[in-house]
């Protein structure tokens, strides 16, 4: 049996039970994943059931994207995983509880909670963190996945390419779709860029890298945080000069709402700025805090409807390759699905604090591409952010793995 003690699980007597140990490194900064949300455990640093949970993710993405939904794949989900499974047999519901066939455990890996200095050009992934303690990169554990010796072939095989999933496009602890956390593991690493392409394919996601000159991780990721703040907020590109006026509409977007607008700035500005999110599409909450005296007071939260965060489709990170070279990467998840509308909150619209009219929560069109100064002109011309991003990254020597 595994004995459970603190965060993390460690071997006992397993004689009905195959066991296999990774040998992984954290090789970025690593923040949250403790016991208690937004710290670091000091005694379990990296804690089993989070990278269970990322092992779960990642097999639904290899398995919804082969057109299992519902039912179906929770079914499939609970057979390997175990969960409670609410089956619907001559019209009726009878839960299910399926005994997990897999185990996760941490073997081996203590750590100290340290407190980091900012890390110069990569504040944007961090700017949650400050003066928060996190763990150093190359911080090493050993993780233990135990199964049943009975567990078929598929099953194993589905195991092994969530496994790979996880060491080479997630990580551990907090904000991980930024690349903090991320993890090398020798045993789950690619050998090179078309074993890339085959699994996130399998996946669907779409994958686009850059070798780096140097061999450090950390210098990878850097530059693939760095080159999202700049198209988000880079001077000449998703602003005016280094401090001047955003090119993005959303600002102008909440002064129409609010009716606060500084009184240099004109209604509108430029004159064809249109109304809208398109940054939406990045994940959100995003915030928006005016400095400008006559400007909105309070901080303005975008919101997905019915809902408090939508996670972000785009992850940051380095990809280290078992030959030793070192890549930046960008991975696009597929593309959220925003029918539910926007909402803001933290302002006072009076009773409009729910579903914004459809003038003025459109997140995707031609028009955003189509005015003077758009970070979207010419790189996509329907309006979509996740898609000019892209291009932006081909403008910066990236290349996409998994295109045709």
């Amino acid at each position: 049996m595994a004995e459970k003690l603190g965060g993390a699980l460690r071997l006992g007597a397993l004689p009905a039970r195959e066991c296999k140990v990774y040998a992984c490194s954290v090789i970025t900064p690593m923040f949250g994943g403790g016991a208690k949300a937004g710290e670091v455990g000091r005694e379990f640093p990296v804690r089993a059931p989070s990278i269970r949970g990322q092992l779960r993710f990642w097999w639904r993405l290899l398995h919804g994207v082969r057109g299992l939904r519902g039912n179906a794949l929770k079914e499939k989900e609970c057979a390997l995983w175990g969960g409670v499974f609410a089956a619907s047999s001559d019209g009726d519901k009878a839960a299910l509880q399926h005994t997990s066939r897999v185990g996760v455990f941490i073997k081996e890996g203590a750590g100290q909670s340290v407190v980091l200095k900012p890390v110069k050009d990569a504040q944007y992934a961090l700017f949650p963190f400050r003066d928060k303690s996190g763990v150093l990169p190359e911080f090493n554990f050993d993780l233990g996945v135990v199964c049943e010796p009975q567990l078929c072939s598929e099953l194993k095989e589905q195991l092994e390419r969530s496994l790979r999933a996880w060491a080479n496009f997630g990580g551990v602890g907090a904000r991980t779709r930024r690349g903090c956390g991320a993890v090398f593991c020798p045993e789950l690493a690619f050998e090179n860029e078309e074993e890339a392409r085959a699994l996130a394919v399998s996946c669907g996601l779409r994958v686009w890298t850059k070798e780096c000159d140097s061999k450090q991780s950390i210098v990878a990721w850097k530059e693939a945080v760095g080159c999202l703040r700049e198209f988000r907020q880079g001077k000449d590109v998703g602003r005016n000069g280094t401090r001047g006026r955003s090119r993005w509409p959303e600002a102008d977007t909440i002064r129409k709402l609010t009716g606060q607008r500084d009184p240099r700035h004109e209604a509108v500005y430029p004159p064809d700025h249109p109304y809208g999110f398109p940054r939406a599409v990045f994940g959100m909450p995003i915030g928006f805090r005016f400095k400008t005296s006559g400007d909105p007071k309070s901080c303005q939260q975008l919101l997905p409807v019915g809902a408090q965060r939508m996670s972000s489709p785009v992850i940051l990170r380095p990809l280290r390759l078992k030959d030793g070279r070192v890549l930046s990467m960008a991975v696009f998840l597929p593309e959220p699905d925003l029918s539910c509308g926007l909402r803001l909150s933290g302002n006072k619209l009076g009773g409009r604090l729910n579903k914004l009219d459809k003038e003025c929560s459109d997140y995707q069109g031609a028009k955003f591409a189509n005015y003077k100064g758009s970070p979207m002109e010419n790189r996509s011309s329907t309006g979509n952010a996740l898609e000019a991003f892209r291009a932006y990254l081909r403008e910066k020597g990236f290349k996409e793995v998994t295109g045709k």
